[in-house]
């Protein structure tokens, strides 16, 4: 539960659009010289999405494990740094692409220094390292070697979906001692390896966070994708037939904003099931996103309450129908379990005052973004109420300059200086609000079109690979957030709140 005493703004910036050599952002050194950015301009809270490695499309919407930490984001100079690789390994980097991640060149280039890193320490590990390692697999052992295996095999049979697999490892009736499974126990524990890897690191970092005032804003995506670790392992967990295949997907229905709806295409829980158990593995999800943030966005939060099922064989999502969640039951397991995490419900779509009652029985913040809430730039803001995230927009949305350029009535863009005055007008407005958390894309700080846009829901190509430019952190920019922050009495530098807010 977010205290009432809190009030505080933040920056929203995926780790993997962080600038740097190694073809994507990662959880070393260049997301410290963000933390310490963060800090010197008054903020306190650094939002990055899911953590988790994708099944699809780069989408972080589409774990292939609940559990799990992208190996992609594994920092190579920690690697160096710890003595697991030599600088000569990462002197020459490939010449990736600027300004976006290549997906394939990435996993290329990280999958080799992590095999080099993996035999380095095989071979010349002490007995601490070793120690520490063998406790990581014990505390992590619920879905570490499923995830490992899994992984494992997706490689061994070149990404092909799990359906089609051998029936002995499609059903998990192998006996891993067989003959011919040795190179795959090998592949296995090179991919817990990498976990162990992405631990250490994310602790480090969130130390470094820690000690300059940085909260993390991670998020919890309500389905994972049918080609995950845990829907191979747990398929009486979801809606799925006898041969292990989606009865219903996952989508969202038409609204103002996609006029036939979305088709995420995920497997749907079987929530009855999940209830049986006491939400078990619900709870051990929670309880890790506990240990890797402070705090985390419910992603569809309308879904706990009712979700829209679409038939499986159905191409568009306006063939779908609504079903009851798991709602109060639910929730109120799940705040028994976790005590320190502060939940945030990303309650935007088709909310209903049932959605809302739900929320607002478990005191979660609901989100509110600016474009979506505001006709036109010159508009003045709504008055958002204390328990909210105010977000300028989000990672499925353009940014607040492009949306500024389109809202304009003239016949082309509006003059720079009249976009840069109501992009800082409406920054500035949202700082002053009542909402406890206000959140902004760095993409609008910097003032940056729709070319930074992040994700476009419901188009299949291109989206989540966006990177930031070296030199599109403007410290002008930076600094005159850091000035409205601290005069809006949202910066951890300031020395008293103010007492009443616009």
């Amino acid at each position: 539960m977010v205290s009432p005493d809190f009030r505080g703004s933040g920056i929203l910036l995926p780790i993997s659009s962080l600038p740097g050599p190694f073809g994507i952002g990662d959880i070393g050194p260049a997301s410290w010289r963000f933390a310490e950015t963060l800090r010197q301009s008054g903020q306190s809270v650094w939002e990055i999405l899911p953590l988790h490695p994708s099944a699809a499309g780069f989408s972080p919407y589409e774990p292939a494990s609940a559990f799990a930490g992208d190996p992609l984001l594994i920092s190579p100079e920690l690697l160096v740094e710890d003595g697991l690789l030599r600088p000569q390994d990462i002197a020459t980097p490939p010449s990736f692409p600027a300004g976006r991640v290549d997906v394939a060149s990435v996993h290329a280039f990280k999958a080799a220094l992590l095999k080099k890193a993996h035999d380095n320490f095989t071979r010349d590990a002490g007995q601490q390292d070793w120690n520490d390692y063998r406790s990581f697999l014990v505390a992590n052992g619920e879905w570490l070697q499923d995830y490992a295996l899994f992984s494992a095999l997706k490689d061994q049979f070149s990404g092909a979906s799990w359906l089609s697999w051998p029936a002995a490892w499609r059903d998990r009736r192998f006996r891993f001692n067989a003959e011919g499974t040795k190179e795959l126990g090998q592949a296995a524990a090179l991919k817990e390896f990498a976990q162990h890897l992405f631990e250490k690191q994310w602790t480090r970092l969130r130390r470094k966070a820690e000690s300059l005032g940085i909260e993390f804003l991670g998020d919890i995506p309500l389905y994972v994708s049918l080609e995950s670790a845990d829907v191979w392992v747990r398929r009486g967990d979801f809606l799925l037939d006898d041969d292990g295949r989606p009865e219903a997907l996952s989508g969202a229905p038409p609204d103002g904003f996609n006029a036939t709806g979305q088709l995420w295409g995920t497997p749907l829980y079987d929530w009855d099931s999940l209830r049986e158990q006491g939400y078990e593995w619900w709870l051990r999800r929670l309880e890790r996103a506990e240990r890797l943030f402070d705090w985390a966005r419910l992603d569809h939060f309308i879904g706990y309450a009712r979700y829209w099922a679409v038939p499986a064989q159905a191409s568009v999502a306006t063939l779908g129908t609504w079903r009851r969640g798991p709602g109060a039951d639910f929730l109120a397991a799940a705040l028994a379990r976790i005590t320190r995490l502060k939940l945030v419900a990303e309650n935007l779509g088709a909310v209903t005052p049932a959605v809302e009652a739900l929320r607002r029985r478990f005191r979660l913040p609901g989100t509110h973004v600016v474009i979506f809430d505001v006709k036109s730039p010159a508009e003045k803001l709504p008055a958002y109420p204390e328990n909210a995230v105010v977000m300028t927009s989000t990672h499925d949305t353009t940014t607040l300059t492009a949306w500024i350029r389109g809202k304009t009535s003239a016949p082309s863009r509006p003059p720079l200086a009249q976009e840069t005055f109501e992009r800082w007008r409406i920054i500035e407005q949202a700082l002053r609000s009542k909402a406890r958390l206000v959140v902004f894309s760095i993409q609008d700080i910097l003032g940056l079109g729709d070319e930074a846009r992040i994700n476009r829901p419901g188009v299949a190509e291109g989206n989540w690979t966006w990177r930031l430019a070296p030199e599109a952190l403007d410290a002008e920019s930076l600094r005159r957030l850091g000035e409205l922050t601290e005069e809006s009495g949202r910066s951890p530098r300031s020395g008293s709140r103010l007492q009443k807010h616009e």
